[in-house]
Order: C-alpha cells, then structure tokens, then sequence
C-alpha cells in the first residue's frame, strides 16, 4: 500500500479496518505503515473495527474518521 501510494503520489491513504478489533500485530503493522507512506501522505482509517485501534492510529499521525460523511469532510 505504501509502494502504491508513493508511486501514484496519493494525498490520502483510505484504509477500511473491518475485521478483526483485537489482533495484536495490527497495532504493528499500522505504525510501520505510517512510516512507511511518503510524507505528503496521510492515512484515514474507518470501518467497524478502527475504533479499537484508536490509539495506534493516532499515536501513527493517522486520522481515524467514523463515518463516510467525516470521511468526505476531511477530504474537502
């Protein structure tokens, strides 16, 4: 996802976190994906399960958006 966002020069990461909301290696694999995206790059996590990822995601500079209408604000 990083190599594709770097590649296509995205503004904005969206990544949809459904299933499942305990997975310990999440918490891993979000911060080293933060890392990863080039710096002009943000990602905005939603879905039934970004919530309990909260604090990874935040602690990561991501931007946790609870529904499609936060998600079209953030985007404008």
């Amino acid at each position: 996802m990083a190599a594709a966002a770097l590649q296509s020069r995205a503004k904005v990461l969206a990544l949809s976190i459904v299933y499942p909301a305990d997975d310990p290696r999440l918490f891993e694999e979000l911060a080293l994906l933060c890392r990863l995206l080039p710096p002009a790059t943000t990602l905005a996590a939603g879905g039934p399960a970004a919530a309990a990822y909260r604090t990874a995601l935040e602690n990561a500079g991501a931007r946790l958006l609870q529904d499609v209408s936060s998600f079209r604000s953030f985007l404008a």
